[in-house]
């Protein structure tokens, strides 16, 4: 009898996510009893669609992001440290105040992206979509360490090797 109440409980979410009429990834993880500022570290959320999402605080640290659709979606204050985001589309993001220490954002889109007061130290941004004239917000951001030169003409290449 014990195994039979123990899985009434999963069930009993899984259905309500099921019928929910909903497709925020916030809300159904809220149904599901899950809280994005602590349940989500380590989560493979590779190829996920959370275009417009309200990730504001999210901890997504040593996240599988490869590929996710972030358009637009509020990550200000969130932590992805160490998250892998390469391939990922986060124009119109905000990543304002967030976290990106050591992150691989390899081959990202980050057109017209907030990364004001952003830590990207260490992080990977080599052929991100961020070149000079694409416009995103840096301002008092960390590039300590990061494979960015904020301030060097066609060092990124969206559509090919980054030049010499």
């Amino acid at each position: 009898m014990a195994n039979e109440d123990s899985l009434k409980e999963p069930q009993h979410s899984i259905q309500q996510i099921l019928e929910a009429e909903t497709n925020d990834f916030v809300e159904l993880a809220r149904i599901a009893g899950l809280d994005i500022a602590t349940d989500f570290v380590g989560a493979d959320l590779s190829g996920a669609d959370l275009s417009g999402a309200n990730l504001s605080r999210a901890n997504l640290r040593d996240s599988d992001l490869r590929g996710a659709d972030l358009r637009g979606a509020n990550l200000s204050g969130a932590d992805l440290s160490d998250a892998d985001l390469s391939g990922a589309d986060l124009s119109g993001a905000d990543l304002s105040n967030a976290n990106l220490s050591d992150a691989n954002l390899n081959h990202t889109n980050l057109r017209s992206a907030d990364l004001s007061n952003t830590n990207l130290s260490g992080t990977n941004l080599i052929h991100s979509i961020s070149h000079s004239n694409v416009e995103i917000n840096t301002t008092r951001s960390g590039f300590t360490g990061s494979g960015y030169y904020p301030n060097t003409d066609d060092i990124f290449n969206p559509f090919g090797d980054a030049k010499s």
